[in-house]
């Protein structure tokens, strides 16, 4: 190789490494944007099902109810039963139930569960009625306290419809639920006429107390 070869080659030399090396920082910049763009992206990702699973949590928390139900057994002096029931308006906001004189209703399930029912049942669907009772409301302000109470001997099953003709023979441990409808407005006895029974079932809500055993002679 001549010296002429010698100054052509040098400057090919130079300039194949000045490209190099100048191609390094550039690629090692682009690998590190995408490493950060990869970072951030996952730990937004990651935030995001965070909070989906904290909304998701929330949802499936039952709000708390504005009424406590707490329901007991009594017994006279006869030895006659009987359940109590306590309605407690707990929330900060006025609460109305059904003032019926026929409420409560006694209703026996499949199990043989008895069912202590200060609220409105569903109809029987396979059943006709001629007319069907919309009940008027009472409020219940914020920390009121109701109480009734109904006999279990004789035991009359009953419901919204109808009511049995001879008394149910419950004997031993009967498990009684006691239940309460209620709602966020007033029903007017000038408003019933408005409202049918499956829009009273809409506007109705259902708390339960604790259930409890009574034991039957």
């Amino acid at each position: 190789m001549d010296m002429q070869d010698e100054i052509l080659v040098k400057p090919r030399f130079y300039l194949g490494r000045s490209i190099r090396y100048g191609l390094m920082p550039t690629l090692v910049l682009f690998v590190f944007s995408l490493s950060v763009g990869c970072h951030t992206s996952l730990a937004q990702l990651l935030q995001k099902k965070s909070e989906e699973a904290v909304a998701m949590t929330a949802k499936s928390i039952p709000a708390t109810e504005p009424i406590q139900v707490v329901c007991s057994s009594i017994t006279n002096d006869e030895g006659q039963r009987s359940v109590a029931y306590q309605i407690e308006n707990v929330s900060d906001s006025t609460i109305h139930i059904f003032d019926s004189q026929r409420m409560p209703y006694l209703l026996q399930q499949d199990d043989e569960t008895l069912v202590v029912l200060h609220g409105v049942n569903s109809p029987d669907p396979d059943k006709d009625y001629y007319a069907i009772e919309i009940p008027i409301t009472k409020p219940v302000e914020p920390g009121e306290v109701v109480n009734y109470e109904v006999s279990l001997m004789p035991l009359y099953l009953k419901d919204h419809y109808e009511t049995q003709r001879n008394p149910t023979e419950l004997q031993g441990s009967v498990t009684v639920r006691c239940q309460v409808g209620w709602g966020e407005t007033p029903i007017l006895a000038s408003e019933r006429h408005t409202k049918s029974i499956n829009s009273l079932l809409e506007w109705q809500h259902i708390t339960e107390a604790e259930p409890i055993e009574v034991k039957l002679p």
